[in-house]
């Protein structure tokens, strides 16, 4: 016998087919209950796979087209949360990211659908990606999901720079400059995106030691253990 629940599904999706305003394939409507059913879980790690999905699947087992390693929420195509070791957690993508560009291409009023398909590529490729996190926009450059040629010495490292001083502070982000400080009292400028040097400032101090600067309107404030506080421009470092 067919229980009470089966038959109130089956009595609802007929009186649908039959009697909704406009005509709705019984497939697509039967995907939607149960899609329905499991986002009444509120389980992220339990979801329906459509033959949609399906066909998603099968060019990630074939090889055909890799993505990054990542989960997005369907509706709003913010990050639900990186697969573990893959790629995207690899290089700093976490659950609340909302992807703004991929290869230089907006995708902020694109489908959730069309930002899947537009970061995946061949196996081994490398796309460069723009980010929205809780407080700040950043970019982060990695090889998709696979084995690349000639992989990067470190998963997910956009650039590194040897700036000549210890560092023991945090670095401050002022639009697309990156304010440090060296423990000899420099203070640099770098820009974010390759980090190449902007501007250099030497503070003149018996003991400077300079803190963690703090960026205000276009000005880095720096504190020393001398007990001077010196404001800098982030655009020229005066």
């Amino acid at each position: 016998m067919t229980p009470p629940e089966e038959r109130i599904l089956g009595m609802v999706h007929e009186r649908l087919l039959s009697s909704y305003v406009e005509p709705k394939d019984p497939e697509w409507l039967m995907h939607r209950a149960v899609e329905g059913m499991l986002d009444g879980l509120d389980d992220p790690y339990t979801y329906f796979v459509g033959p949609e999905d399906l066909q998603r699947l099968d060019e990630d087992s074939t090889g055909k087209l890799i993505g990054i390693g990542v989960i997005l929420d369907g509706s709003t195509g913010i990050v639900r949360y990186p697969h573990p070791d893959g790629p995207a957690e690899l290089a700093g993508i976490a659950p609340g990211d909302r992807f703004l560009s991929v290869d230089g291409l907006d995708v902020t009023q694109m489908t959730t659908d069309q930002i899947v398909q537009a970061i995946k590529g061949p196996r081994g490729t490398a796309t460069r990606l723009g980010l929205e996190k809780t407080v700040l926009k950043w970019w982060a450059q990695f090889f998709v999901w696979g084995m690349a040629p000639f992989p990067p010495a470190q998963s997910g490292t956009v650039w590194t720079r040897f700036v000549g001083e210890r560092m023991s502070t945090s670095p401050a982000l002022a639009g697309e400059t990156v304010v440090v400080t060296g423990q000899n009292g420099t203070v640099f400028g770098l820009n974010a995106l390759d980090g190449a040097e902007r501007w250099q400032f030497s503070i003149d101090d018996e003991e400077p030691a300079p803190t963690s600067p703090i960026v205000v309107n276009d000005v880095a404030y720096v504190g020393t253990k001398s007990g001077r506080i010196h404001a800098l421009s982030t655009v020229t470092g005066a």
